[in-house]
């Protein structure tokens, strides 16, 4: 039996060891505060400028603050950082997350500014260049859809050079646009003729124009089991097409299939969602065609699976009781060739093709 002083001891050596290595988490572990809207003045964003970083050490604090996770924005662009995004950028530069407490926002817009004006040049700031950056793609939207019949939800995608910032930000400059072509997606050229406090100006822009992608929804509660009716789904747009792997993007990839679960009104139909129609269920009484030769013979049969259209059932002959494979071809129907009935009896109903 340990002795009552070694016993005391003992404790007291793992009472000073956990001190030990409870002060050092202490002093290590940071609290890094997420903001909602940053604006890198480098060209490297850092963990910084992404978040109010406060930790017991000084020099800890620092080293997270100084740490380079991305080339920060062009001027007038953004990024936008989620904190899952932000987290493993952080890991691969060798943070250990569970150190650290988290916490602010969840996303993070990252606005790019542009770099200092030459003197005499008035100087360009990040508000600037948000403000002409919004300006001229809302005069590009606005002059696509006269362009076209239906109403599209534009994406553009363009970067602004620094005299048009300088222009655009000023709210008594006016602008036209004209340019572009059918069918308006693509890199698009336009021409922009701005009426400044200075004089008129003419410029050439470029710019990426899309479409978001089209993504079938359920336009009511749709119960499992149901064939799908053109009233039944919806196109809308959302985002990209990366945003929604999974996503049924045409009216033809649901409408007449199945649904293989029950699915919410506004949900999107994703690809496991739906199936080819069930024409054949386990247990129903079936229709057999047997092919041979030129000759069809038709019985019938119970069946032990369940399948659509051009699958392959087991079915149980209701009078052998044998169990042969045919495949599916219509509502409680399935059909068989000489090879497939070899399974079958003789004497049985399938017996004369053999």
């Amino acid at each position: 039996m340990a002795h009552p002083f070694d016993m005391t001891r003992s404790m007291l050596s793992l009472a000073v060891v956990l001190a030990v290595l409870g002060g050092r988490c202490w002093t290590q572990a940071a609290e890094i505060r997420l903001n909602r809207h940053a604006a890198p003045a480098g060209a490297m964003t850092t963990l910084g400028d992404l978040a109010d970083v406060i930790a017991a050490a000084a020099g800890e604090a620092e080293r997270l603050r100084k740490l380079e996770l991305f080339p920060s924005p062009p001027p007038g662009r953004e990024r936008f950082v989620r904190a899952r995004e932000l987290h493993d950028l952080l890991i691969l530069r060798g943070v250990n997350l569970a150190e650290h407490r988290f916490t602010g926002a969840s996303q993070i817009v990252v606005a790019g500014t542009a770099p200092a004006a030459a003197p005499g040049q008035p100087a360009t700031t990040a508000a600037h260049a948000r403000r002409a950056h919004a300006r001229i793609t809302e005069a590009l939207k606005t002059y696509l859809g006269s362009r076209v019949a239906v109403e599209t939800p534009w994406l553009i995608d363009l970067e602004l050079p620094e005299a048009l910032v300088q222009a655009l930000a000023d709210p008594a400059t006016e602008l036209r646009v004209a340019g572009g072509q059918a069918p308006w997606v693509g890199v698009q050229h336009f021409q922009l003729s701005l009426t400044t406090p200075e004089g008129p100006q003419q410029a050439d822009l470029a710019a990426r124009v899309s479409i978001p992608a089209s993504i079938v929804v359920a336009s009511r509660s749709l119960p499992r089991g149901i064939l799908l009716r053109p009233d039944d789904v919806e196109l809308r747009h959302a985002g990209t097409a990366e945003e929604h792997p999974n996503a049924l993007y045409s009216l033809e990839q649901a409408i007449g299939r199945e649904t293989s679960r029950a699915v919410a009104a506004g949900r999107i139909l994703t690809t496991d969602a739906v199936q080819a129609p069930v024409y054949v269920r386990r247990g129903e009484i079936v229709t057999v065609y047997a092919h041979a030769a030129g000759i069809r013979i038709r019985t019938q049969g119970r069946a032990r699976d369940e399948g659509s259209e051009g699958m392959l059932v087991a079915v149980e002959s209701l009078d052998t009781r044998e169990v042969f494979f045919a495949r599916v071809c219509g509502v409680r129907e399935v059909e068989v060739f000489a090879r497939a009935a070899r399974a079958a009896d003789s004497s049985g109903p399938l017996g004369a093709i053999r």
